[in-house]
């Protein structure tokens, strides 16, 4: 069973299912009870614990050494242990390992520039906007102009002393009217990457998720390890 391959200490990030405005939140396993029960330690949100409602059911995606492993869960109860939340989980699914290189979406904000690339090949003048997220596989991005679905965009992503040029299609379009400075939003998938540029971006991701968990975190011992 790919529980099996989860332990104390791995990396985890809770998805809200069908929800695009909650989460992901990052945090880490504290112990695996069972071959259905898992407990992990209560991420923060803007400094504050988050609640969950119980018996609705999260994604969980942990990485474990090299792989990413995904399960569906039902949120038991809180549970304040030794001065540490935590949270509950009980798996209803049977889980699935995908590529270390497909893993977390990192909540970002980080400024990018691009030009929306004509079927001429034609580019148009560059533009700039914000990354909210970033994977391997893709960004959402903000910016000032309004852009078609479908559209191939040159993307340029500074990441720290990193540079990345990825082409990309739109596949998600929203206007946030809201929003004044930057009232679009894109989904974006990046087209074939180098195997070079992929491993730019998840040593980025991979980087920037650890820092925020270098906040000392005790082990409670007493559940035992697995």
């Amino acid at each position: 069973m790919l529980i099996k391959d989860i332990k104390t200490g791995d990396q985890v990030q809770i998805v809200y299912k069908g929800s695009a405005t909650q989460g992901p939140y990052l945090t880490r396993v504290e112990v695996v009870e069972s071959d259905k029960t898992i407990l992990i330690h209560a991420p923060l949100d803007k400094g504050k614990r988050i609640r969950l409602v119980e018996r609705n059911v999260y994604g969980l995606r942990f990485i474990s050494g090299e792989a990413q492993v995904n399960f569906d869960a039902k949120f038991m109860e809180h549970e304040r242990v030794e001065g540490f939340e935590m949270l509950r989980f009980f798996l209803v699914s049977d889980g699935e390992k995908v590529q270390r290189r497909n893993a977390f979406r990192f909540i970002c904000s980080i400024p990018v520039t691009f030009n929306v690339v004509a079927d001429s090949g034609e580019q148009s003048t560059r533009t700039e906007g914000v990354v909210r997220d970033l994977s391997s596989g893709g960004i959402k991005m903000i910016t000032t102009i309004s852009i078609p679905q479908g559209s191939l965009l040159r993307i340029d992503l500074f990441l720290d002393d990193d540079y990345v040029m990825a082409f990309g299609h739109v596949l998600m379009t929203k206007h946030t009217p809201e929003n004044v400075k930057y009232p679009y939003q894109y989904g974006i998938r990046f087209e074939v990457l180098p195997e070079s540029d992929e491993e730019r971006i998840v040593r980025y991701v991979y980087n920037e998720q650890r820092k925020l968990l270098k906040r000392p975190q005790k082990t409670l011992f007493r559940y035992g390890k697995r």
